[in-house]
């Protein structure tokens, strides 16, 4: 395989205690790996590329100190993430990397592609996210990077446009993202591309969620939200008690949400440490889904899963992410948001739904695979 061929992706990967963030960095590495090229996730240690950050000498302290102040859960927390770390280390990456020897990467690695899932938020705005680090002649390319915002300040959006003057190509994974680049910058150019996650085949993902366990067969409803606000959750509750069907939520992968957790016990996930797989195969084989996560929508899409998608945030909130839902919806041609469940509906996929849903997937695979290759090798 010639040298022109070696590819190494940054995206939120390494340590990414989140199951959107590892499967998207799967299928972005599944999908070029299919393609014949030579792929690499990067281990890139994320806190590094921030001011603050320092070798941390006292982080057994650090460690020692949560299991005195949140027992027994921070020892669930600590197993879940381990799950996580088994299946990120299946995925072929680099040696552990920071914002300081980075650069080292540029003598193995001939392109870098940066993206997805919300690694250009402007929150986590960092130079090296943007391959600050790449040396002048590696072609850099966006891949459905997402911003994760509905709109940018001046000073962002001038950051992001002179981050950006070097890449070779560029796609955002939401339009809103593009609106509000253009709006300060008419002369910024990206193509809207979508989620790594939708370029594989259905058969695909449920190889993977093959591999997991619900814990429980019976019929139930998955609630995956990523808020903490728990307005969502006891509103699911509370249709799955008037449907007279059980709910199942997983545990969240920090303390966030530990006192809601702690006191709702009957509704967690009889599987206990929900891994990779198992997050797939709860989506697939649920009877309905209610989610407030962008990727709970599209892996409850792929897999034909009837789903409800609510509002992670409110409108007015300037760092929403309401938008990365809204375009998914727009590009499936369906319309599965909701503001609150009505017990007397079933909410089941209609058969158009479901014809759109799959014809929009070929077209966005078809469309996603063609970027791709020809950003690789030049053709655009």
């Amino acid at each position: 395989m010639s040298e022109k061929n070696k590819i190494a992706i940054l995206t939120l990967y390494h340590n990414n205690y989140n199951y959107g963030g590892l499967l998207q960095s799967f299928a972005l590495w599944k999908v070029l790996e299919g393609q014949g090229y030579d792929v690499r996730q990067v281990s890139y240690v994320l806190d590094s590329g921030y001011p603050r950050y320092s070798i941390n000498l006292i982080q057994p302290v650090k460690e020692f100190a949560k299991s005195v102040l949140y027992g027994s859960y921070y020892t669930g927390v600590k197993k879940r993430r381990k799950a996580m770390n088994i299946f990120e280390a299946k995925i072929p990456h680099t040696d552990e990397v920071t914002a300081q020897n980075i650069q080292k990467l540029n003598g193995s690695f001939d392109t870098f592609v940066c993206g997805s899932d919300q690694i250009w938020n402007p929150i986590g705005w960092q130079n090296t996210l943007f391959l600050s680090f790449a040396d002048p002649g590696k072609r850099k390319i966006a891949y459905a990077a997402s911003m994760a915002r509905e709109s940018l300040t001046q000073e962002e959006a001038t950051y992001a446009y002179k981050m950006t003057r070097d890449f070779y190509a560029i796609s955002l994974r939401e339009e809103k993202s593009l609106a509000a680049m253009q709006q300060y910058y008419p002369d910024f150019r990206a193509d809207i591309m979508p989620d790594p996650t939708l370029l594989l085949e259905q058969n695909e993902w449920k190889a993977l969620a093959a591999l997991g366990e619900t814990g429980d067969k019976g019929d139930y409803i998955f609630a995956y939200f990523l808020s903490t606000d728990n307005y969502n959750r006891e509103m699911a509750i509370q249709y799955a008690r008037e449907r007279h069907q059980k709910i199942y939520f997983i545990n969240y992968l920090d303390v966030a949400n530990r006192q809601w957790e702690k006191s709702h016990k009957n509704v967690m996930c009889p599987k206990g440490i929900v891994e990779v797989p198992d997050f797939l195969a709860l989506i697939q084989n649920a009877s309905l889904v209610i989610t407030d996560s962008f990727h709970g929508a599209v892996f409850s899409s792929i897999f034909h899963t009837p789903y409800v998608a609510m509002n992670r945030f409110k409108n007015s909130d300037k760092n929403s992410m309401n938008s990365r839902i809204d375009t998914l919806m727009a590009t499936l041609n369906i319309n599965r948001k909701i503001e609150s469940l009505n017990a007397t509906h079933d909410y089941s996929l209609s058969d158009e739904e479901t014809r759109n849903i799959d014809a929009a997937l070929r077209m966005q695979r078809k469309k996603g695979i063609d970027f791709l290759n020809r950003a690789i090798t030049g053709d655009l």
